[in-house]
């Protein structure tokens, strides 16, 4: 298995014209909801999860897919983006976009990062686990006339 060097979540990647480095931008810590919650199905907040791969002898010639997945304990991912890819150079980056969030309460959300090569039938557990707290923003206080 190629070997995971950076999975973060971020605002946005950019990639560099001709060197194509690699930008993240608002790198994501909290996110905060409205108070009181606001109920709508979902939360339009585009983000990125940035990862990038290093390819080992092994990986030649083999074809990978990463699962990307927003989890809350043990229930079914809120979110998930699986990409297949392959090791064809020393270096490999995926830029993995969501255009929105859904629901979300105010706890701690796992965003998780698993591989697996291609044709397994189960997701190995996670490799790599990212904490994404969710807040209640302050409540604003209303004017008294």
């Amino acid at each position: 298995m190629p070997r995971l060097v950076l999975f973060v979540p971020c605002d946005r990647v950019i990639f560099g014209f001709g060197d194509m480095s690699a930008s993240l931008i608002i790198i994501l810590q909290d996110l905060q909801i409205a108070n009181p919650p606001i109920v709508s199905p979902i939360v339009f907040h585009h983000f990125s999860v940035f990862s990038q791969w290093y390819k080992l002898e092994s990986d030649e010639g083999k074809t990978f897919e990463q699962r990307i997945a927003l989890t809350y304990g043990e229930e079914k991912p809120l979110l998930e983006n699986i990409a297949t890819f392959q090791m064809t150079q020393q270096w490999h980056r995926i830029s993995a976009n969501f255009q929105a969030f859904p629901p979300l309460k105010p706890v701690e959300y796992a965003l998780t990062l698993s591989v697996r090569e291609q044709g397994n039938s189960q997701w190995p557990s996670p490799i790599a686990s990212y904490p994404i707290n969710v807040k209640q923003a302050p409540q604003v206080p209303t004017a008294v006339n």
